[in-house]
Parts: C-alpha cells; structure tokens; sequence
C-alpha cells in the first residue's frame, strides 16, 4: 500500500511537470502572437504604401 508521503510526492510532481508544460505553451503562444503581430503590422505599411500609390495613380 502506498503512503501518504509518495502520493503527496506524485502530486507534488504532476502539479510541477503541467507547470512548466503549461509555462512553455505560454511562451509559444506569446511568440507565434508576437510573430502575427510584426507580419500585420508589415502588412498594415504595405498596405497603406499601395493605397498611397493608387491614389498618386489615380491623381495624375
């Protein structure tokens, strides 16, 4: 029969073990966001250079 201490101990594991896995999706969701967020925003400039051109277009 187990002991209360090794189920403590496994307890204790498991909560530390989703703690750094759910720590390390973290980090991965704040990368993959920081990465839409800079292509956007090159997408947003890009964008704003096109209509800059077709309007320039559009004037002369």
């Amino acid at each position: 029969m187990t002991s209360l201490s090794e189920i403590l101990d496994a307890a204790i594991r498991l909560v530390t073990n989703s703690a750094r896995y759910i720590n390390f999706l973290l980090l991965k969701m704040k990368s993959i966001s920081i990465v839409i967020l800079l292509v956007s925003d090159k997408y947003f400039v890009c964008r704003k250079l096109l209509t800059t051109v077709a309007l320039l277009y559009a004037w002369f």
